[in-house]
């Protein structure tokens, strides 16, 4: 299996947790980076992403933002 990623120290095992706090906003693209959080994911691993927002009218990125979040399963 491949192990290596853009997130450093990740290796093969896996995490249980992975946390996004005030972050998301800076990644520059959110479907391949939520990819890579599921890449080093526990199987049964959960990520927690703590974001404030503010609508901003017109925000492309706001938007698609809100459309991926939609498709998640909770």
């Amino acid at each position: 299996a491949e192990c290596g990623g853009p997130i450093p120290g990740a290796g093969c095992a896996g995490r249980g947790i992975v946390t996004a706090f005030e972050t998301v906003y800076f990644w520059p693209d959110f479907v391949s980076d939520l990819a890579e959080v599921r890449r080093v994911l526990k199987e049964d691993g959960r990520l927690f992403i703590a974001n404030e927002a503010l609508k901003i009218e017109d925000d492309k990125r706001q938007k698609e933002f809100c459309e991926l979040l939609k498709k998640i399963e909770i």
